[in-house]
């Protein structure tokens, strides 16, 4: 089995972690080896976080990306994905997996790809792997240039929904497509 790490971002207007996100990061959690979860800004309950590794709180900046970023270029963090086989980027703003994830990663790791999603989006201008959930392998963890993209492209400190939506669901894609095979569980 592969030695998988997830960072999971979390945000609540209400500033309390919902049932269905608790149930969620527990299933997460059984398919995982390590499992970080950044909330960006407060929440009450943190008591459910107990399946967690590691938590780390940060404002509310940069949305997923942000929080992506900002763990990512942490050296204790970068060394516990330096040896995993798989780095999960998900956040909180998706339902399910209806279907489970150890079902989704199964099916996924009989793909020969090197990234991958749940699901793609096309709509005849645009292309690219919706970022709730993203999957890199091994071979893109060990490429610098996809760390050095995050420091270079990434705003953490931004407010803007359409500048992540640019650099961070789109570029990256568009980056990383052009050198590594992908898929998607829905196409």
């Amino acid at each position: 089995m592969k030695k998988r790490t997830a960072i999971y971002c979390y945000f609540s207007v209400k500033e309390k972690f919902y049932a269905e996100v608790v149930k969620q990061l527990r299933e997460l959690r059984n398919n995982v080896d390590y499992l970080i979860v950044v909330v960006n800004g407060k929440v009450s309950n943190t008591e459910c976080l107990t399946d967690a590794d590691k938590i780390f709180f940060r404002p509310n900046i940069g949305l997923d990306a942000g929080a992506y970023k900002y763990v990512i270029m942490m050296p204790e963090i970068r060394e516990i994905i330096s040896n995993s086989d798989e780095l999960i980027l998900c956040n909180s703003t998706f339902f399910g997996p209806f279907c489970g994830f150890k079902k989704i990663f199964d099916t996924m790791d009989k793909k020969n790809v090197d990234f991958w999603g749940i699901n793609f989006f096309d709509n005849g201008i645009l292309k690219y792997i919706q970022s709730y959930f993203l999957v890199y392998e091994k071979k893109i963890l060990n490429d610098k240039g996809f760390y050095k993209f995050f420091e270079d492209n990434i705003n953490e400190y931004t407010n803007s929904w359409q500048s992540v939506c640019y650099w961070f669901e789109y570029s990256l894609f568009q980056y990383l497509q052009k050198t590594y095979k992908y898929d998607c569980f829905i196409n």
